[in-house]
């Protein structure tokens, strides 16, 4: 005949326990200044969709220092913290050297930390 473990309550409290801890440590997360500047950052590029006008961009970010090759994606340093940044694809006509307030998105990357380039 075979034993029945005693307690099925303790049993059961045991294999849900790993469940339970990561329901608690899944809440709103703390909060701090940075990950506020990082948040309004991503809902930032987020807003650049194909079609959004190179003006729009330079609200928020402004061109990196450095090289940066025409034609071809522009690094953009956000304003608030130029340590976030993105590369951009603009649209671009032959024989057009700088950008235009007009030209418009074609590719944003994602947001990434990098240190600014100066020229």
């Amino acid at each position: 005949m075979m034993k029945r473990f005693p307690f099925p309550a303790l049993a059961l409290a045991v294999l849900l326990q790993p469940v339970i801890v990561n329901r608690a440590h899944a809440q709103a997360p703390a909060h701090c200044d940075g990950c506020a500047l990082m948040e309004e950052a991503l809902k930032t590029v987020q807003s650049f969709t194909p079609g959004t006008p190179r003006s729009k961009v330079e609200q928020d970010f402004r061109p990196d220092g450095g090289l940066q090759p025409v034609p071809g994606p522009s690094r953009y340093v956000f304003k608030s913290c130029p340590l976030i940044q993105i590369e951009i694809e603009f649209t671009h006509f032959e024989g057009q050297r700088d950008g235009l307030p007009s030209d418009q998105v074609i590719k944003v990357s994602r947001p990434y930390f990098w240190y600014p380039a100066y020229d």
